[in-house]
């Protein structure tokens, strides 16, 4: 089973209800645990912006702590994380969003769409193209995968 999950910006879920808020919080650990744990992990490709990585969630030591942990999670053959530079320029905020696919599947890929109100899926054709398109779009200005854990490992080491 391949599963890639490209995945922008951070998003916060501060008007939803604790329940809601803890169904998001199950499904994700899951979602992290078929990548981590799994014998046959499912392939996770990431694309983040730079903000991202320097929003300061908590504080400093635990910022570092992420951050590296997430450096260390980019040597993993089965997870590739690219990251859009500042120095990249401006581009379209497309919020965040995965394409799904299921290698030996005769099912098509689907868009998976998260924001602060609601989570939904996208399964036509012309919709996904679209997607596919912005990501490749985005891949473009991202660095490569080696550059991308380079910059994260030298964000962590400002938050010494």
């Amino acid at each position: 089973q391949q599963y890639m999950h490209y995945v922008l910006g951070g998003i916060t879920h501060e008007m939803e209800s604790s329940e809601s808020v803890n169904v998001r919080e199950d499904v994700r650990l899951r979602r992290q645990q078929a990548v981590l744990l799994s014998e046959e992990p499912p392939l996770f490709k990431a694309v983040l912006d730079e903000a991202t990585l320097r929003r300061v969630a908590d504080n400093g030591p635990v910022m570092r702590q992420q951050l590296l942990h997430l450096a260390d999670l980019c040597t993993r053959p089965n997870i590739v994380v690219e990251v859009i530079p500042f120095t990249a320029g401006p581009y379209v905020d497309s919020g965040t969003f995965a394409i799904l696919s299921f290698a030996g599947s005769t099912d098509p890929p689907v868009v998976y769409l998260e924001n602060a109100w609601y989570d939904m899926l996208m399964d036509r054709g012309d919709q996904v193209s679209k997607y596919k398109q912005l990501l490749d779009l985005l891949r473009r200005r991202a660095l490569d995968p080696a550059e991308s854990e380079n910059l994260i490992r030298k964000i962590a080491d400002e938050f010494r």
